[in-house]
């Protein structure tokens, strides 16, 4: 007796299905490129231009003067009566 013949791998894989899994999903893949492509997207800001420092303090750069903190409230200790057996 002779040994049956193996088939190859591709043989045994029904391509129909392949098809009709893979189909839709680079459908879906290359529709959401386009789209994102055709989209119009908002205009990037205009970059911030950077003024060097000049060591003087400037307006806006001056320190607030502090504010008087609120005074804490009273410590309360409340005991706390465990009665035993």
């Amino acid at each position: 007796m002779s040994p049956r013949p193996r088939a190859r791998w591709w043989r045994l894989i029904d391509w129909r299905v392949v098809a009709a899994a893979g189909v839709p999903v680079w459908a879906a893949v290359i529709g959401f490129v386009a789209w994102d492509k055709a989209r119009p997207h908002s205009a990037k800001p205009a970059p911030i231009a950077l003024i060097p420092h000049t060591g003087a303090p400037g307006p806006a750069e001056v320190a607030p003067p502090p504010k008087e903190q609120p005074a804490a409230p009273p410590v309360v200790i409340v005991p706390v009566v465990i009665t035993q057996p």
